[in-house]
């Protein structure tokens, strides 16, 4: 009795990441993009159905590229963006982006890290 109900759990399971792809295959949206000449990607989706902006930045480097007794690195540095620079303080920072709406956030993940 319990194949037989680990069987249809998993045939219930092969069915629907079928239907997830399908579905993501149909949700596909239009992107404009540009590779300058230092190698910057930009790629721009344009959605007139609500007056938002969203910007990310996002660079190729995260704990894939530590070594061994050296982890942690890309998530120390994406720290130091949020501790302000000679010019501008944490605070400045913060304030300029909230005095026009925003919400400021970063991540580290195994590829890449995220502003």
């Amino acid at each position: 009795m319990k194949c037989l109900f680990l069987a249809l759990l998993l045939l219930g399971q092969i069915g629907l990441a079928q239907s997830t792809r399908d579905y993501a295959k149909q949700m596909r949206f239009p992107v404009q993009k540009w590779k300058m000449k230092n190698g910057l990607e930009i790629l721009v989706h344009e959605d007139y159905s609500t007056p938002l902006v969203s910007f990310h930045q996002w660079y190729r480097v995260g704990s894939r590229n530590e070594k061994p007794g050296m982890t942690g690195i890309a998530h120390f540095f994406e720290h130091l963006m949020f501790k302000g620079s000679k010019k501008y303080s944490a605070d400045d920072f913060e304030d300029l982006i909230q005095a026009n709406g925003g919400v400021n956030n970063a991540f580290t993940s195994y590829d890449y890290t995220g502003y």
